[in-house]
């Protein structure tokens, strides 16, 4: 059978989400997979629109951020990064000592971004 044209799909159940906490930024299982698994990705923020992206993007670049590990067998991402953490809870006002943020990403393949509308974050009593 000819299976030129088709493309291989990664998938991985649950959502594309990233979740702010006072512990720090992380990343679902998902959104790590819808990227590709990238080594380095660049971090965005648009204040006005209340947004936050990550894109993928190669070692030459000067803004990168290591991301996933290749040799990790687990496939998790966790930013322990307190300006980014105090930047995005001082631009929305979360209280990060009650609560944590779990924001919904929206995956734009032609850019190889995900972007997460903050001002959509649903807000969860810390356990």
């Amino acid at each position: 059978m000819n299976l030129s044209g088709f493309e291989t799909i990664n998938l991985v159940s649950g959502k594309d989400t990233m979740t702010v906490s006072n512990d720090g930024i992380s990343f679902s299982q998902a959104t790590i997979v819808q990227l590709g698994k990238p080594e380095y990705v660049k971090a965005m923020i648009n204040e006005g629109s209340k947004q936050f992206a990550i894109q993928v993007v190669d070692s030459n670049e000067s803004a990168k951020i290591a991301f996933f590990k290749r040799k990790r067998k687990n496939i998790n991402i966790r930013w322990n990064n307190s300006v980014l953490k105090n930047e995005l809870s001082g631009m929305m006002n979360w209280d990060l000592q009650s609560y944590t943020y779990r924001i919904d990403g929206k995956y734009y393949k032609e850019d190889q971004l995900m972007m997460f509308d903050l001002d959509k974050a649903k807000k969860n009593p810390r356990k």
